[in-house]
């Protein structure tokens, strides 16, 4: 059963043209009867996907402590700008 539809028209009447094998993927190169237009697939296996999804997990998770340290460190940098102004504030008097 094919349930790969067609990205010009939309129809589920296309065939596959070829098909190769490579780093762990299924690439495939698909036409459609009604249009004729042509275009490719990547398949990966469900493994593969689970270990994608984790993946960007770990992403989102680093992304969002990145973050928390550029705020922290822009907090320590306001508090040290603010202590040598209060220390030249004191020398000034």
């Amino acid at each position: 059963m094919n349930i790969c539809k067609c990205r010009s028209c939309g129809s589920e009447n296309t065939d596959v043209i070829d098909s190769r094998k490579r780093n762990g993927s299924i690439y495939r190169r698909r036409k459609c009867r009604v249009r004729g237009e042509r275009w490719s697939t990547q398949e990966i296996t469900e493994e593969d996907a689970l270990i994608l999804i984790e993946l960007r997990k770990q992403i989102v998770n680093l992304s969002i402590l990145f973050d928390k340290c550029e705020d922290a460190i822009k907090t320590m940098m306001k508090e040290e700008n603010t202590e040598n102004e209060q220390e030249e504030n004191e020398d000034e008097q």
